[in-house]
């Protein structure tokens, strides 16, 4: 996996930080399908080494990290953020899944947020907004049992 688009939104779904990035590796597979990512939208994007440089001076010790399964996403920016300040809804929700597994974005916020998402092309803006408010609905549930 490679990085190819960043978006970053603050506590009120507020774009902060939405870039498409020039990966430092050679892409094989865009998997447009399921990214939204084409050779074409890459073309003059920052590179991976600006916009990582972009990202830490956006994510400080103060704010906590609200994601999808954001431990990959952390790996592939290659960010080290303290458990402690993460909140990732994959895992959460997995508590509740009759069988233990981990839902997908695209069914937590059918199911629970009654939103429709990621029925075409990808949009990481979207997700992450999505993911904003499952924690938000579920937020002081969630803090209670840190």
């Amino acid at each position: 996996s490679a990085l190819a688009r960043v978006s970053i939104i603050d506590a009120n779904g507020n774009i902060i930080l939405d870039s498409f990035v020039t990966p430092d590796e050679t892409i094989t597979d865009y998997k447009t399908e399921f990214s939204g990512i084409t050779k074409e939208k890459l073309e003059g994007a920052p590179s991976f080494s600006e916009i990582h440089e972009k990202i830490k001076t956006i994510i400080n010790k103060d704010h906590f990290l609200v994601g999808q399964s954001i431990e990959n996403d952390l790996a592939v920016m290659k960010l080290d953020v303290p458990l402690a300040r993460i909140r990732d809804t994959a895992l959460f929700f997995k508590r509740f899944h009759p069988a233990k597994k981990t839902p997908g974005l695209k069914d937590l916020s059918r199911w629970c947020l009654d939103l429709k998402i990621q029925g075409g092309e990808h949009d990481s803006v979207i997700d992450a907004r999505s993911t904003l408010l499952l924690y938000r609905q579920q937020r002081v549930l969630w803090e209670s049992t840190l």
